[in-house]
């Protein structure tokens, strides 16, 4: 059974998949001693630095996947494709409908933009509702309605 993990990262590898990462972390990974040269240093965090990434294959999931087409049972990618550009986003489903069997499973995991955007207007009302920022807030609609006028 033939399962891949693209974009898996550091800290998202499972046992039994192809963990895959394009991350250029994948590749100093293999060069221990030169990692740590360049913690010391300072070109790297103490956190890059410690992080696992053995297991990991490097491969750009961005271009073309570099399995058979239709060989593939399963598929997982979690919080990739907001990384990427619309247009390789695109590329790497095609490629994963390529390669996925047609009774194979893929999970795709992206972010919730509803919370997102809920969050930010609660958290804006809340900064409005702050007395020391209503002064601040409505000298900026002023503003805005005297650009707006002079448009």
């Amino acid at each position: 059974m033939l399962k891949l993990n693209i974009g898996c990262g550091p800290n998202g590898q499972f046992e039994g998949f192809i963990n895959i990462d394009n991350s250029k972390a994948v590749l100093l990974a293999k060069f221990p001693k030169i990692k740590k040269l360049l913690f010391q240093m300072r070109l790297i965090s103490r956190e890059k630095l410690e992080h696992d990434w053995t297991g990991i294959r490097w491969m750009d999931a961005s271009r073309r996947l570099p399995f058979v087409s239709e060989s593939v049972d399963k598929i997982y990618c979690s919080h990739l494709l907001e990384h990427i550009p619309p247009d390789k986003g695109k590329h790497l489903l095609k490629e994963c409908y390529r390669v996925l069997k047609k009774d194979g499973i893929m999970r795709l995991v992206v972010p919730d933009l509803f919370w997102y955007a809920e969050r930010y207007v609660r958290e804006t009302i809340r900064i409005i509702e702050i007395p020391s920022c209503q002064m601040i807030v409505a000298f900026m609609i002023n503003f805005l309605k005297l650009f707006v006028a002079h448009i």
